[in-house]
């Protein structure tokens, strides 16, 4: 690791930084601007959003300085990153089963291949739209519950969010709420605004309002999470930092990590209690994906609390925590060690990182 501020700027965060999405021709900054060297086919408005919204820590480097498609697929560590070419996403393959503790269900689900498909389209012709842009967007999403109890909660729920329940139901499991990592339009539905006019993504509201689940946003985002769902504050129920939200004989806890967005919370899954507690995976939302973290120049974004976040709250977790992300940027899940010896939970002085951030 460098241990020179400029040279780590230049160095190590240029070469594991991430897009969310790289247009396959011309730079990610190109790519945010909308200039003619962007691509300009109607797919491409994806591209646009994913790169204005979502990309990782080179996507927002880049608008100070260009940082190729090629290249930032290479650092990626290959084409996962071209999420673009031609205007196409590209799957990310499906994650082994993961089963830490034979009681928990846990589930992964990414837009496109098992909620919000082609085929979902063909029978709701009034989401076509919605469907289309969800599949380039690589959203995750997860349920987590008891095989004992045959409940389960829904973390990020949004795009075809009666999808998600159904999902659960063919595996049998009674979803009983519904949880949100943060208030982004991608992960709660709601007003897509600027960055995909017209757009109105199902989400919480629909979950709340149709199928009657409760529903938990971090506190930092009940207000901000209301608004954008078109919900009044109180269908709505705060999620606090440090809760234990309870599901059979396992818990979720919330750790908030602002930075990418005021709320930003990351969600420990658990089982025991007290001295017997043990930790088997963390649901990141856009703290962490692998080998990078969420932008940090949106509307409510923090650096300085993503350093924190970071540096403090996520990095003393156990190495072989799995980290289960938002989208699939580059890989459908890490680890905390992963992330600690190649990621951003990697040891960067404040300083460093105020010389990284500009």
């Amino acid at each position: 690791m460098h241990s020179d501020p400029k040279a780590l700027r230049g160095g190590w965060l240029q070469g594991c930084g991430r897009t969310g999405c790289c247009a396959a021709e011309g730079s990610a900054a190109d790519c945010m601007r909308g200039s003619a060297a962007a691509p300009r086919s109607p797919s491409a408005l994806l591209c646009r959003a994913l790169a204005a919204l979502l990309g990782g820590a080179s996507a927002w480097l880049g608008s100070a300085r260009a940082v190729s498609a090629p290249a930032a697929a290479a650092a990626a560590g290959g084409a996962q990153q071209a999420a673009c070419a031609a205007g196409v996403a590209t799957m990310a393959t499906k994650a082994a089963p993961f089963a830490p503790h034979p009681a928990l269900y846990f589930r992964q689900l990414l837009t496109g291949r098992e909620v919000a498909t082609q085929a979902d389209a063909a029978r709701q012709p009034s989401r076509a739209q919605v469907y289309q842009v969800a599949k380039g967007m690589q959203n995750f999403m997860y349920a987590v519950g008891d095989r004992r109890t045959g409940e389960c909660v829904i973390i990020d729920a949004c795009w075809h969010p009666e999808g998600v329940v159904r999902r659960c139901e063919e595996d049998g499991f009674k979803v009983v709420a519904a949880l949100a990592t943060h208030m982004h339009f991608d992960h709660i539905g709601g007003s897509a605004g600027r960055f995909l006019p017209g757009v109105t993504v199902p989400g919480l509201r629909e979950l709340v309002e149709d199928l009657g689940l409760p529903a938990h946003v971090p506190r930092a985002e009940v207000d901000l999470a209301a608004r954008q769902c078109g919900m009044a504050p109180s269908k709505l129920s705060p999620l606090e930092d440090g809760q234990l939200f309870r599901v059979g004989g396992f818990a979720l806890r919330a750790v908030a990590t602002p930075g990418h967005s005021p709320g930003s919370t990351c969600l420990v899954v658990e089982s025991g209690e007290g001295e017997g507690a043990r930790s088997h995976a963390l649901v990141s939302g856009d703290t962490i994906f692998p080998g990078s973290c969420g932008r940090l120049d949106l509307p409510g974004s923090d650096k300085d609390a993503m350093w924190h976040s970071l540096q403090i709250k996520l990095a003393g977790l156990p190495d072989e925590l799995r980290v289960w992300p938002g989208h699939a940027y580059n890989g459908d899940n890490s680890t905390v060690g992963r992330e600690r010896r190649a990621g951003m939970l990697r040891k960067v002085s404040k300083e460093q990182w105020d010389v990284m951030m500009g």
